[in-house]
């Protein structure tokens, strides 16, 4: 297992392990975090609730599985 790990820009983003898709959760404004849950769907979580964000993560990406490369016909 990868540890979580800093992004570009240290304070402001926090990119996860394969196993979660490698989700990436930014801070989006002072009081809000902000992932993408998949199929579209952005989700945001109070900045002081961490406990909360780590299980809205893993139970929105836990087990990802990237799409499958399309074959050329």
């Amino acid at each position: 297992m990868e540890p979580w790990r800093f992004g570009d820009r240290i304070e402001k983003v926090l990119v996860g392990p394969p196993y979660l898709g490698n989700v990436v959760i930014r801070l989006r404004d002072p009081w809000c975090w902000e992932y993408s849950a998949g199929a579209g769907k952005v989700r945001c979580v109070h900045r002081d609730r961490l406990a909360a964000l780590v299980d809205r993560v893993v139970e929105d990406r836990a087990g990802f599985v990237p799409p499958l490369p399309r074959r050329p016909r």
